[in-house]
C-alpha cells in the first residue's frame, strides 16, 4: 500500500489544487467518519498534519481489493 506519511494540511491543499478552505471541508468530514486524524506539527505550532487512522488504512485497503477484483473481471472478458 502506499504510504502517504502524515503531510502538512496545506501541503496536501496544495498538491491536490485545492484551496485552506476545501481541504479543511474534506478532512473535517474524513475525521468524523473516522478515516483521518488531525496531530499538531511538532516543530511548527501553526501547522496540523494529518494522517490515516487505522480505520483509513483498512478502507483503502478494502478499496484496493475491490479495484483488482473488478480489473481482474475486465481483463478475464
Amino acid at each position: 500500500m502506499l504510504e502517504l506519511g502524515t503531510p502538512r494540511m496545506s501541503d496536501l491543499a496544495a498538491h491536490l489544487g485545492l484551496t485552506a478552505r476545501t481541504i479543511t471541508t474534506a478532512v473535517d468530514a474524513l475525521e468524523r467518519e473516522g478515516i483521518l486524524a488531525r496531530r499538531p506539527a511538532p516543530r511548527d505550532r501553526r501547522a496540523t498534519l494529518v494522517e490515516l487512522t487505522p480505520a483509513g488504512r483498512a478502507h483503502i485497503q478494502e478499496w484496493q481489493a475491490f479495484q483488482c477484483q473488478l480489473s481482474e473481471e475486465v481483463v478475464a472478458r
